[in-house]
């Protein structure tokens, strides 16, 4: 927070959250008064609808950067524990994700150069967000349970719906589609957004 309060950062907002048993609650807090920009939650029971309405996260690479994948929100790490580095590297790896070192000298320029690249390049956290949301559509519950216990209901159709637009994509871009399609070609969120859109509106699909 004392990095990104900067001048050239006061048109962002800042959704900063932290758990009740944090021993920085009144540190943060002093801060967060500083900054008219800034907003601090304590202890939300769930962070979905913090998640959906940001375009970058600065986190500690736990189990909710999990949360974040699946529901598409790029994250600058940073690595709070050994038990997270794997997971951490994979995820940059995967590009849905870049890590920085806290412990680093260069920590406070690096940050500030990530901000300033992505808040210059809406292009290149837009390339993250489908990156994440190759690797995760959220229903690992649902197929452990299936694999533990079976289909829980017989198989049935529906009419596809405007939140299966995540599902027809990791679909689209599956790597054997794509080698078996007229275009091997991988294809963008944006690109398979509109087509989605396009046919269930469409009279005629």
């Amino acid at each position: 927070l004392s990095i990104l309060s900067v001048p050239n950062y006061a048109n962002i907002s800042f959704d900063v959250v932290i758990g009740k048993s944090s021993p920085y609650i009144s540190e943060v807090s002093s801060l967060i008064n500083t900054l008219p920009n800034a907003s601090l939650f304590i202890g939300l029971p769930s962070l979905s609808s913090l998640i959906i309405r940001a375009d970058l996260a600065i986190a500690a690479a736990g189990f909710s950067s999990l949360e974040r994948v699946t529901l598409g929100l790029p994250s600058i790490l940073l690595i709070a524990a050994d038990n997270q580095i794997n997971g951490a590297l994979e995820l940059q790896h995967q590009a849905a994700a870049v890590i920085l070192d806290q412990s680093s000298e260069s920590f406070e320029s690096e940050l500030l150069s990530h901000v300033s690249h992505y808040l210059n390049s809406p292009t290149s956290l837009s390339d993250m967000s489908s990156a994440c949301l190759r690797l995760s559509d959220g229903r690992g519950i649902q197929r452990i349970a299936s694999c533990l216990i079976g289909p829980s209901t017989p198989l049935s159709l529906r009419c596809a719906r405007s939140s299966d637009v995540y599902l027809y994509y990791r679909m689209a871009n599956d790597p054997l589609v794509r080698t078996n399609s007229l275009s091997s070609q991988y294809i963008s969120f944006d690109t398979h957004q509109h087509w989605f859109v396009d046919k269930l509106t469409s009279s005629s699909t």
